[in-house]
Parts: structure tokens; C-alpha cells; sequence
């Protein structure tokens, strides 16, 4: 469920297996953006996610993880470019696919709309 006006959004998740796995979660987050000049953007997003504690894939995650970026995006008629810096206040809590503990990195995204 969320809200949207302008330039910002706000929205509530409910997982009750999260990634498949036993423990259910619920993520809140805040997304913003800002045209600066024609086709670029700043960005923003900031969430957190509330766990029960029960691990997954073997890890005990904390119950409460932040997650924030800030990046700038490039619009084109059907392409749009990001970077984002991207970071998370815990390093026990790895993605499945990936199992990096690193707790920020630079986020590279190349879209089509269609």
C-alpha cells in the first residue's frame, strides 16, 4: 500500500516469507526525486525493514535494517541511465543472489520503457 503527490512516494510492504524463507518481514520506504534541468534527475530513497529475527541462508540478520541512496538519473525517449550510491546499516544481512556483505556500492541502472 502507499501514497504518492508530486515528486515524492511513500509505501508499506508485507512479506510473510521472505525470499521464501520462514521469517516474515515489513518494509516501509520513501522515495523522492528532482528535476534538475530537462532530462536529469536527482534522486533519493531511504527504508527500513523490521524482521521477526529468524534467519535465512543461515544468517542471524539484525530486526531492524536502514537502507538509503542518493543518485542522479538521465532521461532519454526510451532509455533512462542511474547511479545511485547505495548503503545498508548491516552487514549480516547479504541478498541470496549475491551473498556480498559489502554495506554500500555504487548502483548502475540502464532501463527501457516500452
Amino acid at each position: 500500500m502507499g501514497i504518492a503527490s508530486g515528486n515524492v512516494s511513500a509505501r508499506l510492504y508485507y512479506a510473510p516469507r521472505y525470499f521464501g524463507q520462514g521469517s516474515h518481514v515489513i518494509y516501509g520506504e520513501i522515495n523522492a526525486s528532482q528535476q534538475l534541468v530537462d532530462r536529469v534527475r536527482l534522486l533519493a530513497h531511504g527504508g527500513v525493514l523490521r524482521s521477526n529475527g529468524e534467519g535465512a541462508y543461515g544468517l542471524r540478520p539484525d530486526r531492524h535494517i536502514l537502507d538509503a541512496s542518493a543518485g542522479v538519473a538521465l532521461d532519454f525517449d526510451q532509455f533512462s541511465v542511474q547511479l545511485s550510491w547505495v548503503g545498508i546499516s548491516s552487514a549480516n544481512t547479504p541478498y541470496p543472489a549475491t551473498a556480498l556483505r559489502s554495506k554500500n556500492s555504487a548502483v548502475l541502472i540502464l532501463s527501457r520503457s516500452f
